[in-house]
């Protein structure tokens, strides 16, 4: 398994309420929301701005696409959790010559309208990491200098063609020279493999893998090229909070491979558990089952 990883995004502006005579919102044209029953799908776009189409995701992850959030920043039911739960698909199309930006607004929407969803903004304070320097020094390798020669399209993948190669121990990794990402299952491990990598790439990886946020206390400038093995288990993005005892620091946990947060420390890195206070959606009310088209 390879997957691209992607990047962050800004918070969207949220609509006080419903669409109204009185109270007009963005709205698509035309919008189909059904239960999904064939079971594959994804959440992919289309090349045409004006066309929104989802296929087989749940109304959590929906909600976050059309909120633009993070999913530690999402509160709501406890059913709204459960990513296992019933999917949706949504085909949707805007007038012409609607700017793209306004897509996520027009989804806030739709699942206004045909889910009743109420919510608002508040802020909280939620377990976070900072990001700093190890003891001992960082240990990633400085970016191999950037390449411009074609690649043969031998390895396509969902962001388009990668180059990969073997390391010393036969495991895959990104070939040096281009910009990217990769987290690859190995059996029971995963691995990411990155090349020209920056600062802000490293926090958003962390931010990913842990599900808490995570701030920059490195002081670090440059771009680096890494590969870093880790197991699923560990607190992970599932966990509750951090943790903080001081009596059992994540450093002290030995594993033939080791979860996330402590792999980090194989480039010289260390995630400190700390609090920051930010921005969060609190869902008021939400239907489980959307209204007829």
């Amino acid at each position: 398994m390879i997957v691209i990883l992607a990047g962050s995004a800004a918070f969207a502006q949220a609509p006080a309420s419903a669409p109204t005579a009185a109270n007009p919102q963005p709205a698509f044209e035309v919008a189909s929301v059904k239960p999904n029953t064939g079971g594959r799908g994804g959440g992919r776009g289309t090349p045409d701005p004006t066309q929104f189409n989802s296929i087989n995701l749940p109304l959590r992850l929906l909600i976050l696409r059309a909120l633009d959030l993070k999913n530690y920043q999402l509160f709501g039911p406890s059913w709204l959790q459960d990513l296992q739960g019933a999917r949706f698909d949504i085909h949707a199309k805007a007038a012409e010559g609607t700017p793209k930006e306004k897509i996520p607004l027009m989804l806030q929407n739709l699942l206004v309208e045909r889910f009743g969803m109420k919510f608002h903004m508040e802020k909280r304070e939620l377990p976070a990491y900072e990001l700093v320097v190890a003891k001992g020094g960082v240990k990633m390798k400085e970016a191999a200098k950037p390449v411009d020669e074609p690649i043969s399209p031998d390895n396509p993948s969902r962001g388009g063609v990668v180059a990969t190669q073997k390391d010393q121990d036969g495991k895959i990794e990104l070939a040096p020279g281009r910009k990217g990402s990769l987290i690859m299952g190995m059996g029971g491990a995963f691995r990411i493999s990155a090349r020209l990598q920056s600062i802000a790439d490293i926090v958003f990886m962390c931010q990913n893998r842990t599900g808490h946020p995570v701030t920059d206390k490195t002081g670090l400038t440059g771009t680096y090229d890494f590969n870093l093995d880790f197991s699923p288990g560990g607190t992970g993005a599932s966990a509750a909070q951090p943790s903080s005892a001081s009596s059992s620091p994540l450093g002290d946990l030995k594993e033939e491979v080791p979860p996330f947060e402590v792999a980090i420390q194989s480039l010289g890195l260390k995630l400190q558990p700390a609090k920051v206070t930010m921005d969060v959606v609190v869902i008021e009310h939400i239907e489980k089952v959307p209204t007829e088209n």
